[in-house]
């Protein structure tokens, strides 16, 4: 069976290599991959076979994932009537309603059957690494991989980053759990609500992007740990991977995806409080290039002259310098190394914030890294000319 195992998982990783390189017009965009997925679970059936597949069936298990799903969805819903609510693109026409709804059942019944007898034949020692890799696999890392090397704006890959790479991974990793104790009817409980969802709603919640992505992080790991906690040992004990130390193993292994986006969080400033690194020496002496300065979110009646504050210029340059004097409601700025003031006035809609910390000399590490990737960038550029 390991060797069935691996040959599925070989045809998985084929399959989303060739979908992500290859992209069919019109229709088949749809039809190729629900071909492709709808092949994978039953192939996935086949070798293991329904009455295997019903023998790990709690329907304990399966009533908390789905209600588990259904709370994520109203959290969801929720964010969505404080913030705002968009139109799905999806187009509701009865032959696109159709072709939809064969298109996510095969990309459910496809991904969570081939899921289950991965995880049941292959997990063994390194469970934390398959989990991890089948995870990847399944989530968008080839769209990732194409966001960083397109050379989008850091925003944009940012973006990304919360919105949908780290919350699909957490959901998949999650998913994977559920597997781990009751089958691919576990798993299927919890995705299939949010895919539906997701593809038949007419209106969809649209919070910002650290919401979502707080929410899809976040909420999985929330669940894990409620789980963890509710199920006696008698239902831990039928899990599939039958391994001590799997559920810290798996929550470390989510943990370091938490605190990167908790550290996007912070460098976009959903605290009020950011970092910037300084770039040019204008201000010297009192600090210069490869210092990191922490900056925290203020009202414009909260400025004076002599701070500090870093704007956006007309040319979206980002400048830090201090404020030398008032011009109605505009601010007079200058460089410590400059002679003359800066030419254009700043509004105070145009200050992000306030120095409040100068630390020096850290931000040289996060220069070479930027440099690092425009070379990249540029060299990859040179190859596609």
């Amino acid at each position: 069976m390991k060797i069935k195992a691996l040959f599925l998982l070989s045809l998985i990783l084929f399959i989303q290599i060739f979908l992500n390189l290859y992209h069919p017009p019109g229709l088949l965009s749809y039809i190729i991959p629900s071909l492709c997925w709808g092949l994978i679970g039953v192939l996935s059936i086949l070798l293991w076979g329904l009455p295997n597949i019903f023998k790990y069936v709690n329907l304990r298990i399966v009533k908390y994932a789905f209600l588990l799903s259904i709370i994520q969805l109203a959290l969801s819903v929720d964010l969505g009537l404080f913030n705002s609510f968009a139109k799905n693109p999806v187009v509701f026409t009865p032959t696109m309603i159709v072709i939809n709804l064969t298109y996510v059942l095969a990309l459910i019944l496809g991904m969570e059957f081939s899921r289950g007898f991965i995880i049941k034949f292959l997990c063994g020692r390194r469970k934390t690494f398959l989990i991890l890799a089948l995870s990847l696999i399944y989530s968008p890392t080839f769209n990732l991989f194409e966001t960083i090397f397109s050379g989008q704006k850091p925003i944009v890959l940012v973006d990304f980053l919360g919105s949908s790479f780290l919350p699909s991974l957490a959901s998949n990793m999650f998913a994977s759990y559920l597997v781990s104790l009751s089958g691919p009817a576990a798993s299927i409980s919890y995705v299939a609500p949010l895919k539906l969802f997701n593809w038949f709603s007419p209106f969809l919640p649209s919070p910002p992007w650290g919401l979502t992505s707080l929410l899809g992080v976040g909420f999985p790991i929330v669940s894990f740990t409620v789980l963890e906690n509710i199920l006696p040992k008698r239902l831990r004990r039928k899990s599939i991977l039958k391994v001590k130390g799997f559920r810290n193993s798996s929550f470390r292994s989510i943990l370091p995806f938490i605190l990167f986006v908790l550290v996007i969080w912070f460098n976009l400033g959903f605290f009020n409080v950011f970092p910037s690194v300084v770039m040019s020496g204008s201000m010297r002496p009192e600090f210069d290039v490869g210092d990191v300065l922490l900056l925290l979110k203020v009202s414009s009646k909260d400025l004076n002259v002599g701070d500090i504050v870093q704007y956006v210029s007309e040319s979206r340059v980002m400048v830090v310098h201090r404020i030398v004097d008032f011009k109605g409601i505009f601010l007079i700025t200058r460089g410590d190394a400059n002679v003359n003031p800066d030419p254009v006035p700043v509004h105070p809609d145009q200050v992000l914030g306030k120095v409040i910390l100068i630390i020096p000399k850290i931000g040289w590490f996060s220069i070479y890294v930027r440099s690092m990737f425009n070379f990249i960038f540029q060299f990859i550029g040179k190859l596609h000319i």
